[in-house]
C-alpha cells in the first residue's frame, strides 16, 4: 500500500507491479525502460497526471485519468473510472486500449503529437489525434466519435457509434469495412478515396 499526498517518481531497472493499494495526490512518473508496468489494483487511485514509459503498460485507475507522456514500446491499456484526457505526447508502438466510466465516459487524446499502432476506444464522445496513420480496432462510443488523422484511417476491427462520426484523413485515405461496423448517426468524412460499410442506415 502506498499513500503519497505530493508526487509520486519511480525509476526502476524492471518490471514495475503493485500488490496494494496505491493513492497518489499529484503527478505520477514511472519509468521502466525495457520493461513491463502493471498497475491492476481496481482501488488504486491516481488523482494527478500520469507520465509513463514501458513495454506493455496497463494501468486501473479508480478516479478520472489525466495521460502525461506515456511512451509504450508494446501494448497500452487502461481502465479508468472516469472520463479520460491526456495533458502531453502519447506514444504507443502496439495498440492502446482505453476504457472511460465502463463506455459511459469521454476520452480526449486530441495531443497533435500523438502516435498509436491501434486505437480501441469504449467511451460517450471520443476525439483522438493522431500525427500518422490509424487503425481502429474494436470501439464503442455511446456519444460523438471524432478524429483527426494525418495518414491514412482504416479498421481492423468493429466501430460501433451512437452519435456523429466526424473523420478528418486530409488527403489519405478512409477506409472503414468491416460488416459489423454501425453508425448511427450523421457522418462526415474528409479524405481521398472513402469505403465505408455500415450496418445501420447512413445519413
Amino acid at each position: 500500500t502506498t499513500v503519497a499526498t505530493g508526487t509520486l517518481t519511480v525509476t526502476s531497472k524492471g518490471a514495475i507491479t503493485d500488490s496494494g493499494q496505491v493513492t497518489v495526490t499529484g503527478t505520477t512518473t514511472l519509468t521502466a525502460t525495457g520493461k513491463t508496468i502493471t498497475l491492476d489494483e481496481s482501488t488504486s487511485t491516481y488523482t494527478g497526471a500520469m507520465a509513463l514509459t514501458g513495454t506493455d503498460i496497463s494501468v486501473i485507475n479508480n478516479t478520472a485519468t489525466v495521460l502525461d507522456d506515456v511512451t509504450a514500446k508494446g501494448a497500452f491499456t487502461l481502465e479508468s473510472a472516469g472520463a479520460v484526457t491526456t495533458t502531453g505526447i502519447d506514444t504507443i508502438v502496439g495498440r492502446a486500449t482505453v476504457t472511460a466510466g465502463n463506455g459511459t465516459l469521454d476520452i480526449t487524446l486530441d495531443d497533435a503529437a500523438n502516435k498509436f499502432g491501434s486505437v480501441s476506444m469504449f467511451g460517450m464522445d471520443i476525439t483522438l489525434v493522431e500525427a500518422d496513420a490509424t487503425n481502429l480496432y474494436t470501439t464503442e462510443g455511446s456519444g460523438d466519435f471524432s478524429l483527426t488523422s494525418a495518414g491514412a484511417v482504416t479498421d481492423s476491427g468493429d466501430v460501433n457509434i451512437t452519435g456523429t462520426t466526424t473523420i478528418a484523413a486530409g488527403a489519405n485515405a478512409i477506409t472503414l469495412d468491416s460488416a459489423g461496423s454501425g453508425f448511427i448517426d450523421a457522418m462526415t468524412l474528409t479524405g481521398s478515396n472513402i469505403a465505408i460499410t455500415n450496418s445501420e442506415a447512413t445519413d
